[in-house]
């Protein structure tokens, strides 16, 4: 028994360097197929969103934030093993900058990791952290100016522009709340010939009338309801009621002038084609004890109504 034991000893020692360095080469040649099989390699994501936590840091005390200098989003380089990468998608990649991390020149470092197979992946970007902008948030109470664009169907006119309501409350950073003039509310009529009941989108503008837009500038609503009301149109004459007498020795000719001698009225289909004049009968028309033709400057707004 000792004999086949020193048998083996001898049979293992014998040229152990040689056994060493096989083993060595062995391993070497096994890490070589391995990587030349399932090699490191890099894959590119563009624009992955920066996704801001515990940004209440900032807003419990009266603070509103804007991201600047297009540091909003990061470009990730992500290395590692072929048989890992060829399972990694844009949505796998996740951005994370934390406020409580906030350093003293407004600045957010920014963590990249993956929903899969993080551990077996290094990530690179090309920016580190989140740049920010922040100051003193303001609120404020505006009028919603509602108008519309366009022309309505030929022989029509738009009536009344009715919104929902005409009050928008704003929330935002200081600077870019003081520069708001106006907000308005424009309907398209183009083309209409009937009432119309359409959700307008709100747009901000500023005393020269370019518009502003930024997603730090917080709105109770974004679209307003608008209620236009579209009217037909018809010309037709008006008819003048010569009233009394003139003096005696005088008769009237019967001609009436008159400028304009037509009038075009607006309102329901329905109602105008059952109207063919406008008639006025007013007290300065009256020829009671007159020698003179008489002129008259008479409002028929009045005689409208009665339509």
């Amino acid at each position: 028994m000792k004999s086949k034991i020193r048998k083996l000893i001898a049979l293992i020692t014998n040229n152990i360097g040689l056994k060493i360095l096989a083993v060595i080469v062995s391993v070497g040649l096994w890490f070589v197929v391995n990587n030349i099989n399932d090699p490191l390699e890099k894959m590119r994501f563009s624009n992955i969103p920066v996704e801001i936590l515990n940004e209440d840091q900032i807003t419990n005390s009266g603070k509103v934030y804007e991201i600047i200098d297009n540091t909003g989003s990061v470009n990730v380089e992500v290395r590692g093993k072929r048989s890992v990468l060829r399972y990694i998608t844009k949505e796998n990649i996740r951005a994370v900058a934390d406020m409580e991390e906030l350093t003293f020149m407004n600045t957010v470092g920014i963590e990249i990791s993956s929903t899969r197979n993080n551990s077996e992946l290094e990530f690179q970007t090309n920016i580190d952290s989140v740049k920010l902008s922040i100051e003193d948030m303001k609120r404020i109470q505006m009028i919603i100016n509602t108008s519309t664009s366009g022309d309505p169907a030929e022989g029509y006119i738009v009536g009344s522009v009715t919104p929902s309501q005409n009050i928008v409350r704003l929330s935002g950073p200081e600077s870019l709340i003081d520069q708001i003039d106006h907000v308005d509310a424009v309907a398209s009529i183009d083309g209409y010939s009937s009432d119309i009941n359409t959700n307008v989108e709100l747009k901000l503008y500023d005393a020269q009338g370019n518009d502003i837009k930024s997603s730090s500038i917080k709105m109770n609503i974004s679209t307003v309801n608008v209620a236009v009301s579209i009217l037909a149109t018809k010309e037709v004459p008006i008819d003048y009621v010569i009233a009394d007498e003139p003096q005696q020795g005088y008769i009237a000719n019967g001609t009436v002038m008159s400028e304009p001698e037509t009038v075009i009225i607006a309102g329901r289909k329905s109602v105008l084609d059952a109207v063919t004049k406008i008639t006025v009968s007013d007290p300065a028309l009256s020829l009671e004890g007159k020698s003179d033709d008489v002129t008259s400057m008479i409002n028929i707004k009045k005689y409208l109504a009665e339509i």
